[in-house]
């Protein structure tokens, strides 16, 4: 049964707890000496240009919201148009 509306949280983490999993991620990435972004980056310097397009359009998403649809303000069964004879 879910939590009535108006009662406060109980349980859980508390606000602003790291990720056990990413914490020992990037641990590791500091054992290894391994800077992801920078090895991201020299791989991305090594690419033609149509693959770094490629790249940089599967990126997009994760740096920018997608626009979400617009619906029209006007009620299409009874809009008309009217034309004017020039």
């Amino acid at each position: 049964m879910a939590r009535p509306i108006g009662h406060p949280k109980s349980g859980g983490r508390i606000k602003g707890t790291p990720n056990k999993r990413s914490l020992d991620l990037v641990k590791r990435f500091d054992e290894a000496g391994l800077d992801p972004v920078a090895e991201l980056l020299s791989l991305y310097r090594g690419m033609d240009v149509a693959k770094r397009a490629d790249t940089l359009l599967a990126l997009m998403p994760y740096f920018f919201p997608k626009k979400k649809p617009v619906e029209s303000p006007v009620d299409e069964e009874t809009y008309e148009l009217e034309f004017v004879d020039e």
